[in-house]
């Protein structure tokens, strides 16, 4: 069952739709990994495993746009602000993922 059976197409698609490296890092790690849970603590696990792929993605992003704001900062105040406000907003999501997929069940 699993990856082991689905080929390596399966593999190359869900590859192919992730959004950036990150989430090609994850799906590679789970496609090599064997689950090694049991039963009952398989819902956590997909959900810590996904909270993991969601965090990475939005560490990129926040990365990113402190990249931009650095620069922003003396050149153009409005769009600083704009970039600050954007930032603020993916922490408080980044945070929540954190809470969802590693808060406990």
């Amino acid at each position: 069952g699993g990856v082991a059976t689905a080929g390596s197409r399966w593999m190359q698609q869900l590859s192919d739709a992730a959004p950036d490296d990150s989430v090609r890092s994850v799906i590679n790690e789970l496609a090599v990994e064997p689950i090694q849970v049991e039963e009952p603590a398989l819902d956590r696990y997909a959900r810590e495993q996904l909270g993991r792929a969601r965090e990475r993605v939005l560490t990129v992003r926040i990365d990113e746009l402190r990249s931009k704001m650095q620069r922003l900062e003396s050149e153009d105040p409005t769009a600083h602000a704009e970039a600050f406000a954007e930032l603020v907003a993916l922490e408080t999501d980044r945070r929540k993922i954190r809470e969802e997929s590693f808060g406990g069940d």
